[in-house]
């Protein structure tokens, strides 16, 4: 007889769905609604610091072409650390 612990196991990998099986979202002892959370947070957290940071420096220097700048290379900074190897 099999114990019951393989079959629930077995019933689980069954259920589990693409995206968890391809990052191993349950097995690194997480779940999805946690992790598109997380996503969800990390994206409106980079929009806000996009578009804030640049206001808060230019309005200390008092240039409008600095907060330009600095969201021009805040938006270079992010997307060259996305990019795949």
């Amino acid at each position: 007889m099999i114990p019951s612990r393989y079959v629930r196991e077995e019933k689980m990998k069954e259920k589990q769905n693409v995206f968890d099986r391809f990052f191993g979202v349950t097995k690194s002892g997480s779940n999805m609604k946690t992790e598109i959370m997380a996503g969800i947070t990390t994206f409106v957290t980079i929009a806000y610091v996009l578009v804030v940071n640049p206001q808060v420096i230019g309005g200390a220097v008092g240039s409008d072409q600095v907060a330009n700048g600095v969201f021009i290379a805040g938006v270079i900074c992010f997307l060259s650390r996305t990019q795949s190897y």
